[in-house]
C-alpha cells in the first residue's frame, strides 16, 4: 500500500516553475508507487541516508543519449564497492517504453519512471527534451542535493562518492555475497532472502559468516520497524503504527515476520483513527487524479483544496493538501482563502 505525497509534489512544482522559486537544495520526495520504479523497489530518503547518489536525467528518444550508456554503465562499474548509487530518471515517458529502452541497452540501474515529470520539476531540472538531452544532479552523504556543473558523470561520481558511507562495510563480506550485500545495503531485502537462507547453511566458513552478518542486518532493520510501530501504537498514533506494519510483508518478503504483525494490523485497521486516515488517503488520490487530468490555474484548484480540508481535517492527507495550498498562495500572492458567498 503506497501512501504518497504526489499531490503536494504535483501542485507545487508547477507553481515553482511558473513563479521562479528557489531551486531544491534537498532531495525531493521520491515516488512511493512501485510502478514508478524499474530494477529496484521504491527508493526512499531513509534508504539513501548517508549515501552518495548520482541522478542521471535523460531523453530516451535521443540517439546521442543512448550511445552514452556503455560509458555510463562502465563508470558505475568503476565505482562498485563505493557508497555511491547511480539512479536514472526518465521523464514524460510511459513505463512500457522505458522497459523496452532498458532491455535494449542492458541497463541495470534503478530507474525512476517519471511519467508526469513531477520529480523532474521538483528537482529544478529544466524539462528534458531533444533540446536538453540530459542533466546530472548529485546527492551528497550529508543530504545536500545539487546540480553538477557539467555533463561528465565520471567527474560527478568522483566528486560525490567520498561523501557517502556504508551501513555494512563490503570489505567484511565475501565477494560471492557482494550482490546480496548491495541489495541489503540499499534496503532491497526481499530479493536477498533466498540467497541468504541458502548461504546460512553453507559449509564454507567465510560464506556462512558473511550470510550471518547480512541476516543480522536484516533482523536489525525488521526489529527497528517493529519497535517504531509499537511505540507509535503506545503513544496513540495508530495511523503511523498501521503504515509501518503494512509495509513489512512486502519489504521483508521471504523472511519470517513476528506473528503479532497480522494481529496488530487487524486491530489497527478497525480503529477510528485508521479508518479516518484511509478515507482521507483515498480522497487525496482521487483529488490528485482529477487535478492532474486537466490543465488548471492556482485559482481553479484552490476551492477544491479548501473543500478537502473541510471534509478531512486533522489527517495526514489534509496536512499535505494544506502544505500545497500554502505554497500555492505564497507563489501566487493574489490567491487567498475563497471568500464566502452570500446566501
Amino acid at each position: 500500500m503506497a501512501f504518497s505525497r504526489s499531490l503536494v509534489l504535483f501542485l507545487t512544482v508547477s507553481t515553482q516553475a511558473a513563479f521562479g522559486q528557489e531551486p531544491a537544495k534537498t532531495l525531493p520526495s521520491l515516488p512511493a508507487a512501485p510502478q514508478q520504479w524499474l530494477n529496484s523497489p521504491p527508493l526512499t530518503t531513509e534508504i539513501l541516508k548517508d549515501k552518495a547518489v548520482v541522478f542521471w536525467y535523460f531523453e530516451e528518444t535521443c540517439p546521442t543519449c543512448e550511445a552514452k550508456w556503455p560509458e555510463l554503465l562502465e563508470t558505475a562499474k568503476k565505482h562498485e564497492g563505493e557508497p555511491v548509487l547511480f539512479v536514472a530518471v526518465c521523464s514524460g515517458t510511459s513505463r512500457p517504453t522505458v522497459e523496452q529502452y532498458l532491455r535494449r541497452n542492458k541497463i541495470d540501474w534503478p530507474v525512476l519512471v517519471d511519467t508526469d515529470r513531477s520529480f523532474e520539476k521538483a528537482s529544478d531540472v529544466r524539462e528534458i527534451s531533444l533540446q536538453n538531452i540530459h542533466q546530472i544532479k548529485v546527492l551528497s552523504g550529508d543530504g545536500t542535493f545539487a546540480e553538477h556543473g557539467n555533463f561528465e558523470i565520471g567527474e560527478a561520481a568522483d566528486k560525490v562518492a567520498p561523501t557517502g558511507k556504508w551501513k555494512i562495510d563490503p570489505k567484511e563480506i565475501p565477494v560471492a555475497l557482494r550482490p546480496t550485500w548491495q541489495q541489503i545495503e540499499f534496503g532491497n531485502f526481499a530479493p536477498a532472502a533466498a540467497v541468504l537462507k541458502r548461504n546460512l547453511a553453507s559449509p564454507k566458513e567465510d560464506i556462512k559468516a558473511g550470510a550471518e552478518k547480512l541476516q543480522g542486518a536484516v533482523d536489525a532493520e525488521l526489529q527497528a520497524a517493529m519497535t517504531q510501530a509499537s511505540e507509535a501504537k503506545s503513544s496513540g498514533d495508530t495511523w503511523k503504527a498501521y503504515k509501518t506494519l503494512m509495509e513489512l510483508p512486502t519489504r521483508f518478503k521471504g523472511y519470517t515476520l513476528p506473528a503479532t504483525v497480522g494481529i496488530d494490523l487487524k486491530e489497527l485497521k478497525g480503529s477510528e483513527g485508521v479508518k479516518k486516515e484511509l478515507n482521507a488517503d483515498k480522497a487525496l488520490h482521487a483529488l490528485k487524479q482529477k487535478v492532474s487530468g486537466s490543465k488548471f490555474s492556482p485559482k481553479s484548484v484552490q476551492g477544491q483544496m479548501e473543500k478537502f480540508l473541510e471534509q478531512y481535517p486533522d489527517t495526514e492527507a489534509a496536512a499535505e493538501v494544506q502544505e500545497a495550498l500554502s505554497r500555492l498562495q505564497t507563489a501566487a500572492p493574489g490567491t487567498g482563502p475563497t471568500p464566502p458567498t452570500n446566501q
